[in-house]
C-alpha cells in the first residue's frame, strides 16, 4: 500500500559500524499508515419541495476500508452552526422531510484518524411554494353559465383543484352549488 511505511531502529556502537551486521543491533519493523483522505458528498436530488427527501452518499479512494462516517448539518434555523445527525453513521445518509435548505458535511474515520478532515458542504435546497391566493373566498355564477373548476379564479402556477372529500378534479369539472373546492 502505498501509505504503509516501515521504520526500524538500528543501534550499533559508533557510526562506522552501523554497516556491520555483527556490530549493531536492529529493531523490529513498526508500521506507519498515513490515512490521507478526504470524502466527497453527492446528493440526489439537490433541490427538493417542501416535504421531500434528499439521500447523500459519502464516497472515498480508497472504500476497500471499513470507515464509520459523521454527519453534520447547518442551516438558518441553526445559525450557520454545524449539527451532528444522531444515529448517521453510514456512507449514506436519508434527510428525511425537509422544510428548508440544508448544507451537509460528513467525516469519515478509520483506525481513529480523520484523514483530511471534513468533506466540503453540499447544500440542498428546499423550494417553498406558496399555496394559491384567490382575491375572493367566495365566487357567484349564474346557473345558466354552466361555470366549471377553470371558472374560479386564483393565482399561483401549475394550480390543481380539489373537491371537500380529497378528489382530484379536471378544470371542466362543473361547479356545484353551495359547493367548496380547494387548490394547492
Amino acid at each position: 500500500d502505498d501509505n504503509d511505511y516501515e521504520y526500524r531502529v538500528i543501534a550499533a556502537g559508533d557510526p562506522l559500524t552501523l554497516a556491520n551486521k555483527n556490530c549493531r543491533t536492529v529493531s523490529n519493523a513498526i508500521l506507519l499508515r498515513i490515512h490521507d483522505y478526504v470524502p466527497f458528498v453527492d446528493a440526489t436530488p439537490t433541490v427538493v419541495c417542501q416535504g421531500d427527501a434528499s439521500v447523500l452518499r459519502a464516497a472515498l479512494a480508497n472504500e476497500a476500508d471499513t470507515y464509520e462516517y459523521l454527519w453534520q448539518y447547518s442551516n438558518v434555523s441553526t445559525g450557520g452552526q454545524w449539527v451532528s445527525i444522531e444515529n448517521a453513521s453510514s456512507s449514506i445518509l436519508d434527510t428525511g422531510p425537509l422544510t428548508e435548505s440544508n448544507q451537509y458535511r460528513v467525516l469519515a474515520t478509520i483506525d481513529n484518524c480523520t484523514g483530511q478532515g471534513f468533506s466540503d458542504p453540499v447544500e440542498v435546497m428546499v423550494v417553498v411554494t406558496p399555496p394559491p391566493t384567490a382575491s375572493v373566498s367566495s365566487f357567484v355564477f349564474c346557473e345558466k353559465d354552466t361555470p366549471t373548476i377553470a371558472d374560479l379564479i386564483v393565482e399561483g402556477t401549475e394550480v390543481k383543484w380539489y373537491s371537500e372529500e380529497g378528489t382530484l378534479l379536471d378544470i371542466s369539472e362543473p361547479l356545484v352549488d353551495g359547493g367548496m373546492y380547494y387548490a394547492t
